[in-house]
């Protein structure tokens, strides 16, 4: 198996892709890419130690390829899908009924999963693992612009909620109430591998200003990609994130 992870979505390197790419390229993750509208066979995706799907529509696989992945995590390898218009079962996502919905540690929505809103989800940390080691989420709760609402499968562990708050204007006085509460971040296991499920995504605009979360700036750019300018938080848990997944 090569210790090198598979990156498959979030359009183009030059594009959404530069963060997480620029985050594991800072972080001296090895990793190949390939492009949201760049279909996957079966030989492409043999023999990695972690799998990435993020914002890769399901159309885009060849037959087979998800099958080869499945069976690649069943064997140890790591998989974690993150949040978007192409994940899960949103508007271009649709591996309800793939060999991916067996692999995740979340149940699927039937129907468009994805919460667009103009107020912000917070993520409270409620279980704790290597993966929110060093990371403050009860004094700094960072917040999302938006997510995948899914269920977490019976053996699996939320690690973090998303919860939305609205504001109205009271007597001049701006009043916040909690509206609505869905996991964010889910671990689990499938055969020897490890996997996760992240409602929301890791690149603007869904992201929001998690990107952002810590006072820090880094400066990050991956070969072939836009350089960019993040939160020292954001990328600790990333790479948190992905060093579990990878194991």
């Amino acid at each position: 198996m090569k210790q090198k992870v598979l990156y498959l979505g979030d359009t183009e390197l030059h594009m959404q892709a530069s963060y997480l790419a620029g985050v594991m390229s800072h972080c001296g993750i090895d990793y190949d890419y390939i492009p949201s509208a760049s279909p996957i066979s079966i030989s492409e995706v043999d023999g990695y130690s972690a799998y990435i799907l993020s914002d890769y529509p399901a159309c885009s696989e060849y037959a087979g390829a998800f099958e080869a992945i499945r069976h690649s995590v069943e064997a140890g390898a790591g998989l974690l899908m993150i949040g978007g218009w192409e994940s899960f079962n949103s508007l271009f996502g649709s591996y309800v009924n793939t060999p991916i919905e067996d692999v995740l540690p979340v149940v699927m929505a039937r129907q468009d999963d994805r919460l667009n809103s103009a107020f912000p989800w917070f993520l409270k940390c409620i279980s704790h693992s290597s993966v929110t080691a060093g990371l403050d989420f009860n004094s700094e709760m960072p917040a999302v612009a938006g997510l995948n609402r899914f269920t977490s499968k019976k053996d699996a562990e939320i690690l973090l909620e998303a919860v939305q708050y609205r504001a109205h204007l009271e007597d001049n006085e701006v009043i916040f109430s909690e509206s609505d509460t869905t996991p964010a971040l889910v671990l689990g296991s499938f055969g020897k591998g490890r996997t996760s499920a992240l409602a929301f995504d890791l690149a603007p605009h869904w992201a929001g200003g998690f990107v952002d979360w810590g006072q820090k700036r880094i400066d990050a750019c991956a070969p072939g990609g836009d350089e960019i300018q993040v939160g020292e938080k954001y990328v600790n848990f990333v790479k948190n994130l992905l060093n579990w997944i990878i194991k």
